[in-house]
């Protein structure tokens, strides 16, 4: 199926989305543009319409978790991590994971293993991304160099290699669905994400 066929049903989807959330007119125009700018990531990553089908879905999925509370209270709620952000590439704010799916070794769509929020100025924190995390495991040895396995691949992006992550190092994936990335929708970083009102 071609994107240009499911993009009618992905800003249909959005439109549902909108009706839980948000409250304010700020917030909502900030909905607004960003679903825009999901849409306009779809076509200029060449995403196939398999993939902007269950990119629409995880967005389905992670509407109400605009609300950092019912993320809590559905399983995101383990701090993983500091509000990250790298003065060259930009942020990624705060990590939350949900240990039910965290160390199962198993990449599903539907089962992010981390929400990612950026700290806004009011003191509230703004859903802005997903995170498949998958450990390394205890890596086998060749020639003295470890391995790490085969790279797990989802929406048809290879996951980065972060061996920094988790005590034995994992394979990570980002999907910016909820803030729009100019470095790419699966890229590490986002230049629009900072820390500024990280607490």
């Amino acid at each position: 199926m071609s994107i240009s066929l499911i993009l009618p049903l992905i800003l249909l989807a959005a439109a549902c989305e909108q009706s839980s959330f948000p409250t304010t007119s700020e917030e909502t125009e900030f909905s607004n543009s960003e679903t825009t700018a999901f849409t306009a990531g779809l076509e200029s990553a060449k995403i196939s319409g398999q993939v902007a089908a269950q990119l629409a879905e995880v967005r389905r999925l992670t509407a109400p978790y605009h609300d950092h509370q019912i993320a809590a209270e559905d399983g995101w709620f383990i701090p993983l991590s500091p509000c990250v952000e790298n003065p060259d590439l930009g942020g990624m704010g705060y990590h939350y994971g949900n240990s039910e799916y965290l160390g199962d070794g198993i990449h599903e769509p539907l089962k992010p293993e981390a929400l990612l929020y950026e700290p806004q100025k009011n003191g509230k924190l703004r859903l802005v991304a997903v995170e498949y995390i998958v450990p390394f495991g205890e890596p086998e040895t060749v020639g003295g160099a470890p391995v790490q396995g085969d790279q797990p691949f989802l929406f048809g992006q290879g996951f980065d290699n972060s061996p920094h992550v988790g005590p034995l190092g994992s394979w990570t994936l980002h999907v910016w669905l909820w803030r729009n990335n100019p470095s790419g929708m699966f890229a590490a970083y986002n230049p629009k994400v900072s820390c500024d009102f990280a607490f």
